[in-house]
């Protein structure tokens, strides 16, 4: 099997997009598939598949000037992937990228996928354009309804997909390094360091971004501090809101990005993984935090809304509500007991989740979406030879003028 992604978000990127993409490509080596990127950004010689990446021209997102927007320059990469030859194509965002992938793989009569990674149309709502909401999911569910199929990360999400009009979902959940992230990287010297002494270390592990809905966390630490509730609260992460955080959580402690063994031994020195975002579309960072056995109080909302078992691996506490997310903490903070067990049960859970298993279960999907497609292509082929009439380029020319001329 050939495979050709064309992703915006790959290391340096530091987001779940970008996790997820590295550890598909560790899977597709380990199995032996051929595959070739195209992306704004070049990983570097630390990633054994750093060669399969074709970098490609970007200008910088205007919110986030850290991300990039590929612009893929059309008779290079048109010339690289034909000569590629590629079974089936993945368009892993909605982006320029994503629309070039689709109108390719029409043209070279392959079929595309696309990825849900990010729940981009709830973004508006954050930045003064919730008016925009509603159209950003009607263009959305027209770009996934381009492709013989869309991959989603959880149950929850392939619901709400569903529900603005999106087709062909499938399930492409998320693993764990279980290795990695274990209780067992418990780090009393990094307690003491940040005077946590025997006060329960509530952790936040994240971009620090208004999509996060960290303002609600920010008045979650406020209502336990008025509440006298003895606590250490802890925020790895970086971003736009660093500054603000801040100012406004003066008793916090403020790690900075983190990552590889640093950042596990941040997970398993903690007590308590605090999450308030209602626009995951799955949460790596809890599946981080249950292997490394601790209980999550999460926003019942997107991929979160999946993982948490309410009284069983943590809590889940009503959207966009600091009280019901304080006092889902206070349950725990008050109970140590219930932390452990809890936190065993979350061991337990993340256990479940193999990355392999995960991106072999990607790999059947492909293979299924590639025969239909031949299939289905077949048919139409000798249907229009047996009634005499060669319609196959007129079909391809209405569906690209149906498709891609949309305003």
């Amino acid at each position: 099997m050939k495979v050709v992604y064309f992703a915006d978000s790959l290391p340096p990127i530091a987001d779940g997009v970008s996790h997820t993409m590295c550890r598909l490509a560790d899977s597709l080596l380990a199995n032996n598939v051929q595959f070739q990127m195209i992306s704004p950004f070049q990983p570097g010689e630390n990633y054994r598949w750093n060669s399969r990446v074709i970098k490609i021209p970007s200008v910088r997102f205007p919110l986030y000037r850290q991300y990039r927007l590929g612009l893929p320059q059309i008779s290079r990469i048109a010339q690289f992937v034909r000569a590629f030859q590629p079974d089936i194509i993945h368009a892993v965002s909605p982006t320029f990228m994503g629309v070039y992938a689709q109108k390719l793989a029409v043209s070279m009569s392959v079929p595309v996928v696309a990825s849900f990674h990010t729940h981009f149309s709830s973004y508006f709502r954050y930045y003064r354009a919730g008016a925009f909401e509603k159209l950003a999911e009607k263009t959305l569910a027209r770009f996934y309804n381009r492709c013989d199929a869309t991959f989603a990360p959880s149950e929850n999400i392939i619901e709400m997909l569903k529900n603005q009009g999106v087709q062909s979902l499938k399930l492409w959940t998320r693993g764990i390094d279980i290795n990695r992230f274990t209780p067992a990287k418990y780090d009393v010297d990094l307690r003491l360091s940040i005077d946590a002494g025997t006060k329960p270390v509530l952790l936040f592990v994240g971009r620090l971004v208004k999509e996060k809905d960290l303002d609600d966390l920010i008045k979650m630490a406020k209502i336990l501090e008025q509440r006298n509730l003895p606590h250490k609260l802890v925020i790895v992460g970086d971003g736009p809101m660093r500054k603000e955080l801040r100012l406004k959580l003066k008793n916090a402690v403020f790690a900075g990005h983190q990552s590889g063994e640093a950042l596990a031994k941040w997970f398993a020195s903690a007590d308590i993984f605090v999450f308030p975002s209602t626009t995951e579309t799955f949460g790596n960072v809890i599946l981080e935090a249950f292997a490394s056995g601790l209980p999550v109080v999460a926003a019942n909302a997107g991929g979160p809304a999946s993982l948490v078992k309410t009284g069983i691996n943590g809590y889940l506490a009503k959207p966009n509500s600091p009280v019901d997310l304080c006092l889902c903490v206070e349950k725990l903070l008050d109970n140590r007991p219930l932390r452990i067990k809890m936190g065993m049960n979350a061991r337990s859970f993340a256990e479940q989740f193999s990355w392999d298993a995960v991106n072999r279960q990607l790999l059947t999907d492909y293979q299924q979406i590639i025969e239909n497609y031949h299939f289905s292509h077949s048919r139409v082929f000798v249907s229009e030879r047996n009634s005499g009439k060669h319609l196959a380029p007129v079909f391809q020319k209405k569906w690209l003028a149906t498709n891609f001329n949309q305003k």
